[in-house]
């Protein structure tokens, strides 16, 4: 299944990858400017590497007060990451004073239990209310105190999701390295407890295309396409970098491959029908791009795919 789907623009340059999961497209729903990192190409060859946007913000400074208490944490005075406000790490989306106060007093009980076990549980609650209100670092950071007093891979995959979840929104390079690179560390610690964790792989696979290390991720997608040779999420990232590098007829076979394995993919339809269009096949581009259509009611989205459709030769 698709993961915080997120409006994407097709420039004239091609494909941008934007975010750093599946996407639909449009525009960028906070306005935010794509950019380039290291080169590199999925399937060896070639030059460009994948653009990332930035779409949100997330501000790193001083320790941040994730307790409420008017003084920083220690873990964040040592290096930990300092979560946003929530207008910072979300700005299309205010919190509701009732979800504040909910969010008050959850963090009053992590703050007031002792009890290892029961710490955990505590601690768990509140990051879920902070998921839910799009509070993702903040989130990451209360599932990875649930890690430390229940350890295993299940808090340290959740820590490392919202960690994941936030680098997708961060404001400058700055915060976005600071926030893939904790999502780096959570998820090898959990392909270290269960290196068949292939969800962990994949996101950690993506954060190094976003990072000055991209041929370091695209090995990844390849292991995880080896162990899983229909995994929609590796299917659908190695053909987004091979139409964003300019190797079409490559993403042409990863999305044939995805939409075939997962016939009810949305973007995979639609980004099929975006390289058939480059490789010169506007019969089969129209095809694609009417499936999406089939796929979807939602008129952005729908908007945008024909807007498409009218660009091709008659």
């Amino acid at each position: 299944m698709l993961t915080r789907p997120q409006l994407v623009v097709l420039g004239v340059a091609g494909v941008v990858v934007a975010g750093l999961w599946f996407q639909p497209i449009g525009i960028l729903r906070n306005g935010g400017k794509p950019g380039s990192t290291a080169t590199a190409t999925p399937d060896g060859g070639g030059s460009g590497g994948p653009a990332v946007a930035d779409p949100g913000a997330s501000a790193a400074g001083v320790p941040h007060d994730h307790d409420g208490d008017g003084t920083a944490d220690h873990e964040a005075a040592a290096g930990a990451l300092e979560p946003a406000t929530p207008t910072e790490a979300a700005p299309h989306r205010r919190i509701a004073p009732a979800d504040e106060q909910a969010i008050a007093k959850l963090r009053t009980a992590f703050r007031s239990e002792l009890r290892l076990n029961s710490r955990a549980g505590r601690a768990a609650e509140l990051a879920e209310k902070l998921t839910q209100t799009q509070q993702f670092d903040s989130a990451g950071y209360y599932y990875e105190q649930a890690a430390a007093a229940r350890p295993g891979e299940k808090y340290l995959q959740l820590a490392a999701d919202q960690y994941f979840e936030a680098f997708g929104f961060a404001a400058t390079p700055q915060r976005g390295a600071q926030l893939s690179g904790k999502a780096q560390d959570l998820y090898q610690r959990v392909l270290k407890a269960n290196p068949t964790n292939l969800r962990a792989k994949t996101n950690l696979a993506m954060t190094y295309v976003a990072s000055p290390q991209p041929m370091q991720g695209i090995f990844l997608l390849r292991e995880v396409l080896a162990a899983d040779p229909t995994n929609e999420s590796a299917l659908y990232n190695l053909g987004m970098l091979s139409l964003q590098s300019g190797q079409v007829d490559k993403a042409v076979g990863r999305f044939e491959e995805l939409v075939k394995a997962h016939p009810k993919n949305l973007n995979g339809h639609f980004y099929l029908g975006v390289a058939l269009a480059k490789t010169k096949q506007p019969a089969a581009a129209r095809a694609a791009f009417q499936r999406t259509l089939s796929l979807s009611p939602d008129p952005q989205l729908r908007a945008s795919v024909e807007q498409e459709i009218a660009r091709l030769p008659k």
